[in-house]
């Protein structure tokens, strides 16, 4: 948080940042910041003139601290230029129907953050399919802007800016004159390393930078001692070099990171590791332990019929847990947050499965085929997801739900039919010894 009192001049040492940056092309832009936590990125917006900014974010305690310190901050999120959105900004920037000359995002998580297994946090923000809402929204001279860590989150943005780009039909040179890079080289930072960069800043412009602009941002740029990264038609570092290459596939394959850029499908915007992070290896590792010292042991004492009851309700645990889990990562996108996503998809399942085993005597007649009804339902939910649900991603929250009740409801029925029936094939048996 910034010391504000609603005088610019107090944070006017704010336009020799970086951040501040691309708004020397603009003058009074409208403005969209989505995750502006303690306020910086509003008070840039402020500085560039801007008399319509909309505030976009998920977390309230962040602006519940703004608020609680206004005395200190201002109360930025209660200025009459700024409009206040608590709530995910994949979802706002889906929902709304107005246009910015600038979209801001920071990007929020740190290295420590990626390297644990945070890296494998959901990011519907930083998606090929939120960048593309993002142009979309975007004036005919609007421009994208993000404020990023250093090379690695750069180049995943890059790498999935230019794979939307081509999408849309841009070849890849073509693409690159819509692309700034900018860097900031303050040597008194912490850890300062001139190998590296730092605390870059990513333009993109809904047009291709002319000659002038590209001159107005390396001569701001060399003033205010940044590093120009990369900028059309003047500067190109080595650092990131990306005239040399041929495509998108080019940068990925000359990343010593992973760079593969995120979709909807794989929204882990940090995990910058090939394949697994090491966290997860770890607990594989423990639960393979743990399976091999206690339950192979036992599992070995079975006879054949309570090893195929075992089996049964093995499968049934990990089919259940599976689904859910998908379920849960998928419905973030779609209900805008992940407790919300959490509580609906694991009480809609329960509330089917539950039904499914008071109907489980009708149902159990039917046993032989219902694996093959749920992989129905299996295949159609996938489907719904993939083409269909996004659709209403704009609907109101108890309507998003009723949604997701008409879905859900139907495969926790099914599911819910094979825990009963198990259990009572274990009657005679020694598995449960209170039946």
């Amino acid at each position: 948080m910034y010391r504000f009192n609603g005088d610019l001049k107090l944070v006017s040492g704010l336009k020799n940042s970086v951040g501040f940056l691309p708004y020397i092309l603009q003058k009074n832009p409208k403005t969209l910041v989505i995750g502006p936590g303690g306020g910086r990125d509003i008070l840039l917006a402020l500085l560039a003139g801007s008399k319509d900014i909309t505030a976009v974010e998920i977390n309230k305690s962040s602006v519940d601290a703004v608020e609680k310190n206004s005395s200190f901050t201002g109360d930025l999120y209660n200025l009459p230029q700024v409009k206040t959105h608590i709530q995910d900004g994949r979802n706002f920037i889906e929902r709304t129907k107005e246009k910015y000359d600038t979209v801001f995002l920071s990007l929020v998580m740190t290295q420590t953050a990626s390297s644990g297994s945070l890296a494998l946090n959901e990011n519907y923000i930083y998606t090929e399919e939120a960048i593309s809402k993002y142009l979309e929204h975007l004036t005919d001279n609007g421009q994208l802007v993000f404020a990023a860590h250093d090379e690695e989150d750069t180049r995943r943005i890059i790498t999935t800016v230019l794979s939307v780009l081509k999408k849309k039909g841009i070849p890849y040179r073509d693409a690159l004159h819509q692309i700034a890079i900018v860097a900031d080289n303050n040597e008194q930072s912490h850890n300062h390393d001139p190998k590296h960069l730092h605390f870059p800043v990513i333009i993109i412009r809904n047009q291709p930078f002319i000659q002038d602009q590209s001159v107005q941002i390396i001569k701001t740029a060399l003033q205010n001692k940044m590093e120009p990264v990369f900028i059309p038609h003047i500067v190109e570092n080595m650092k990131l070099p990306l005239s040399k290459y041929k495509d998108v596939d080019d940068i990925i394959k000359s990343s010593a990171s992973n760079a593969i850029p995120t979709t909807d499908d794989r929204p882990f915007f940090y995990d910058f590791s090939f394949g697994l992070p090491k966290a997860v290896y770890l607990v594989l590792l423990v639960v393979f332990f743990a399976i091999y010292k206690w339950i192979v042991p036992n599992y070995k004492k079975m006879d054949n019929r309570d090893k195929s009851l075992a089996n049964y309700f093995f499968a049934i645990g990990i089919g259940f847990m599976a689904l859910e889990i998908a379920l849960i990562q998928k419905n973030i996108l779609f209900l805008g947050h992940p407790s919300l996503s959490f509580l609906a998809t694991v009480i809609l399942l329960l509330v089917g499965c539950s039904i499914g085993s008071l109907t489980g005597k009708i149902l159990e007649k039917k046993i032989k085929i219902l694996p093959l009804v749920l992989s129905g339902i299996i295949v159609m939910v996938t489907i719904l997801y993939k083409y269909a649900i996004l659709t209403y991603i704009a609907q109101a929250i108890f309507v998003k739900i009723v949604i997701l009740a008409l879905i859900l409801l139907p495969m926790g029925i099914m599911m819910g039919v094979f825990f009963p029936t198990g259990i009572r094939q274990m009657a005679n048996t020694d598995l449960v010894p209170f039946m």
